[in-house]
């Protein structure tokens, strides 16, 4: 049996505790056993014919825990999901918390874990089309035309970095700060693989920029502030402007690419392209208003 409970806390985080009873437990560890014995070559005996009590003698049975960990864990989260009616926007951060390690765990005790994740942050989009408009209208400046010598003058508008500042500025997105800390822990990953390709060291890296890592840390927080907001502010609006992407916009986007492969790729992820091109139209929504 596997039981569930789930606790709320601020900013739209949630943790999820997993209760695994005993019997689960071992029924998982004894089908990871079969395997292991299958496979074990012990002194004296053909590969899969040691018996089973030496086999499970040789094996460090933490190994044996976490593998049937491993299918107990996702089955047990995902029921809980569907029992509590939770659609969490990350995947979870597990801690096991009784018994307090693996090498404790004894035959007839259950097993428990905290799963900490959030769903869908609060959002406000508060009057974000009039601040829009405003700035629109306040850098309509006038500037002499180019190239057409009967055209005088030509009106230039915000750049795109602007308007997007002031959405972000104008709304409140509450983000959970564990999901701010593993998009930065992302960012922090690929500088850290381009700052390698560069052939340098981080130490070199921060000396020849004049930061330090912990200047590294708080940019890469801020920016995965601003993105997150800015993908569940972009998620917000189409569903508020009722703004789609049809099989219609997939397929012209699709047959844009020759290569048949790069067509076949493309409907294989046609989720994720279909998610860019909502985001697409939606930021087209926003230039327009």
């Amino acid at each position: 049996m596997i039981n569930s409970t789930v606790k709320t806390l601020e900013k739209s985080q949630i943790e999820i505790t997993l209760t695994i009873s005993a019997d689960e437990v071992q029924k998982a560890y004894e089908k990871v056993l079969e395997e292991v014995v299958k496979n074990a070559e012990l002194k004296g005996f053909r590969k899969g014919k040691a018996p089973k009590d030496l086999v499970e003698k040789s094996v460090d049975p933490n190994k044996i825990y976490q593998e049937a960990f491993q299918t107990l864990l996702p089955k047990a989260y995902h029921e809980a999901l569907t029992k509590h009616d939770l659609h969490p926007v990350m995947d979870p951060l597990v801690d096991l918390i009784s018994p307090k390690e693996l090498s404790a765990i004894k035959n007839g005790e259950e097993v428990a874990f905290v799963a900490k994740t959030c769903v869908k942050p609060k959002i406000d989009l508060k009057n974000y089309q009039d601040e829009i408009k405003k700035l629109k209208a306040k850098d309509a400046i006038w500037v002499p035309g180019k190239g057409d010598p009967s055209k005088k003058e030509e009106k230039k508008g915000p750049a795109f970095e602007e308007i997007i500042k002031t959405l972000l500025d104008s709304t409140e997105v509450e983000l959970a700060e564990i999901l701010i800390e593993r998009e930065a822990n992302r960012f922090l990953s690929q500088t850290l693989e381009e700052i390698k390709k560069l052939g340098l060291t981080l130490e070199q890296y921060l000396q020849s920029t004049q930061k330090t890592a912990e200047d590294l840390k708080a940019e890469a927080a801020r920016k995965a502030e601003a993105d997150l907001k800015l993908e569940f502010l972009l998620s917000e609006i189409a569903k508020e402007q009722k703004i789609e992407v049809s099989n219609e916009d997939l397929e012209r986007v699709i047959s844009e690419n020759k290569d048949p492969k790069a067509q076949e790729n493309l409907r294989k992820q046609s989720y994720l392209l279909s998610s860019i091109l909502l985001q697409q139209k939606t930021l087209d929504f926003l230039k327009n208003l």
